[in-house]
């Protein structure tokens, strides 16, 4: 017997796959939008999820639409921070 060298991996085997798991980012638009407390701003306007869906189900609308007196954009500056 000789000594052969030790044999190396084949290219041919599948190699392992490590599962990867990627954390949520903390720095989206919805994350934003939270931390800048703008639901208050989007209950200003249109339906809450319940009616829509009331409306849709219903296929009629059953809900008026709320919506502000004043302009989106002066209702807004509520909401700015100078």
């Amino acid at each position: 017997m000789e000594d052969d060298p030790p044999e190396e991996e084949e290219e041919d085997e599948p190699l392992e796959e490590t599962e990867v798991v990627k954390q949520a980012s903390r720095g989206g638009t919805y994350a934003l939008c939270s931390r800048a407390k703008l639901d208050g701003l989007a209950s200003k306007f249109g339906l809450t999820p319940e009616e829509f869906s009331e409306n849709l189900r219903d296929n009629y609308q059953r809900h008026e639409v709320q919506q502000e007196p004043n302009d989106p954009d002066v209702t807004a500056q509520e909401y700015f921070s100078r």
